[in-house]
This record gives C-alpha cells, sequence and structure tokens, in this order.
C-alpha cells in the first residue's frame, strides 16, 4: 500500500506581449499522485476510491476488476482543479451526482457513489470543466516578469477562500 504512480500531471507557460516585448511569464504546473490504500467503510457505505487536491487513493481489488476507475478518478482531478477548494462544497451541496458517471446514493451523510457502475455507467454523465475553467487551480503557479519580480504560490486560491471564510466568520461574530 502506498504512492504507486502518477494519476496525472501538466504544465503550461503563458507569456504575455507588449507589443514584441515580453512583459510576463507564468508557470502553471501539477502533478498528482495514485496511492492505493484499503477501502474507507461508514456505516453501510464504502469508499473505494477518493480524489484530493494532491492526487486519489484507490481500492487495489476493486479498481483490479473496474480498471476504468481509474479513468473516473483523474477527471475528479481535473474537476477540483477547475473549481479549486470549492469543489468539496460543490460535490457536498449537489450530493456528487453532477460529479460522478453514475447515478448516487441520495444520502446528505453519506456522500458516495453506492450504485453499481457496471450497470450505470457513463462518463458522459461527469461534468467537464469548460475551457476557462481548465487548469485555473494548480497546485503550483510562478509568475514572473522581465524587471525580477517574482511569485511562486502553491495551490492559489485556497489561502484566499480560508482568509475569507475567516474574515466573513470574524465579522459575523463581531456584529
Amino acid at each position: 500500500m502506498g504512492i504507486d504512480g502518477v494519476a496525472y500531471a501538466h504544465w503550461s507557460i503563458a507569456i504575455t506581449l507588449e507589443g514584441l516585448e515580453p512583459q510576463s511569464y507564468r508557470l502553471d504546473a501539477g502533478l498528482y499522485l495514485r496511492a492505493s490504500a484499503e477501502k474507507f467503510c461508514f456505516l453501510s457505505t464504502c469508499n473505494l476510491g477518493m480524489a484530493t487536491p494532491f492526487g486519489y487513493w484507490y481500492y487495489p481489488p476493486r479498481f483490479e476488476e473496474y480498471p476504468h476507475y481509474h479513468r473516473e478518478e483523474v477527471e475528479h482531478l481535473r474537476q477540483w482543479e477547475a473549481l479549486g477548494p470549492i469543489f468539496p462544497f460543490a460535490y457536498l451541496l449537489s450530493v456528487g451526482e453532477p460529479f460522478e458517471p453514475y447515478r448516487v446514493k441520495r444520502d446528505i451523510l453519506l456522500v458516495a457513489a453506492n450504485e453499481d457502475p457496471a450497470n450505470s455507467w457513463d462518463m458522459g454523465r461527469m461534468w467537464k470543466p469548460p475551457e476557462e475553467l481548465s487548469g485555473a487551480f494548480p497546485q503550483l503557479r510562478a509568475e514572473w516578469r522581465p524587471t525580477g519580480e517574482a511569485t511562486i504560490t502553491l495551490f492559489p486560491g485556497y489561502a484566499e477562500l480560508i482568509d475569507a471564510l475567516i474574515s466573513g466568520t470574524s465579522r459575523a461574530e463581531g456584529t
């Protein structure tokens, strides 16, 4: 059990030009690992795999039986990278339905895909990020200018959301 491969990786570079002169450069990159692990069961539901902002874990016996589960988890990584820190909230609020390739058990306490995918599998059901959201929240973002200004941000957008939630909470408590 443990990390056994790379699930998904990418990088892109954007160069902003003014005329023919570069004004800024931006590198977005992500390396998402996959790790085998034991299944996690709570009450009557067992999770056999789960995506995170770092990659995904999976239960090997089930993924050997249904190897296309790996493709589903990679799609979850792309969904997560498009929505960033909002992804878990969107998943919970929708009880996972638009994010899964099959019908899910509607139980707010147990957010898990429970219907046998062999009977209802359709990757077309899954929400696919539109081009403008694709890769909006990479694991790493580096920006620099020819003048020497540079910033490196890990998980851009996550700290801003946490700060906004804390600020909103402290304001609400102060009123």
